[in-house]
């Protein structure tokens, strides 16, 4: 018998697994990679690290959900794999309102700074929930498909870290941080003005 998963379960399922390190990720520090360097201030909100916290619970509770999707794949009953699969999209849908929730909280957190600090802060939170994700999916695209995170790092497609292979002695490596991206808006332009 065909493998009863369908595309959504099967998109839902490596996006709750890209999405699963959020557990670990999700802290003061996820912002630095995200390219935007916070002040203490900021950081130190109890608001910010609430909504933070709650996020990195909504992460946690995905796993269950991957595992269980997973088995009733295995399963091959496609009325318990369609259950299970809305199952985990409702968790990643609550995850990504937490993400905004936090950027909501970030905003609400800059208030305090002179406009020249708060304005690519605020500009940041509006999109942190979409930043996230960029991030995640970025970095799960370059362990699965590394071949494929470098093509679309080429074509300017995808912003991402470069890491140095261990065989390759340098002294002097910049520690510049380059927060994974992903962008869908230039697409057209390459297809129709490639040079």
């Amino acid at each position: 018998m065909a493998d009863a998963a369908g595309t959504l379960e099967t998109l839902g399922l490596e996006l709750g697994r890209a999405l699963k390190p959020l557990t670990e990720l999700l802290g003061p520090e996820i912002f630095v990679r995200l390219g935007v360097d916070l002040p203490n201030s900021v950081t130190g909100d109890g608001n910010l690290n609430a909504r933070l916290n709650s996020a990195r619970t909504k992460a946690g509770e995905l796993d269950t959900k991957i595992n269980d999707l997973a088995a009733v794949i295995d399963g091959n009953n496609p009325a318990n794999i369609i259950a299970s699969g809305i199952a985990l999209i409702a968790k990643i849908a609550e995850l990504i309102t937490a993400l905004h929730d936090v950027g909501t909280a970030l905003n609400t957190a800059a208030n305090a700074l002179p406009p020249a600090d708060r304005g690519p802060i605020q500009q940041f939170a509006a999109t942190m929930a979409v930043r996230s994700l960029e991030f995640m999916s970025i970095g799960y695209l370059d362990e699965k498909l590394p071949n494929l995170t470098d093509t679309l790092t080429v074509l300017g497609l995808a912003d991402k870290e470069h890491v140095m292979p261990p065989e390759l002695e340098v002294s002097d490596v910049p520690r510049v941080i380059v927060p994974r991206r992903f962008y869908v808006d230039r697409i057209p332009k390459l297809l129709s003005n490639p040079a």
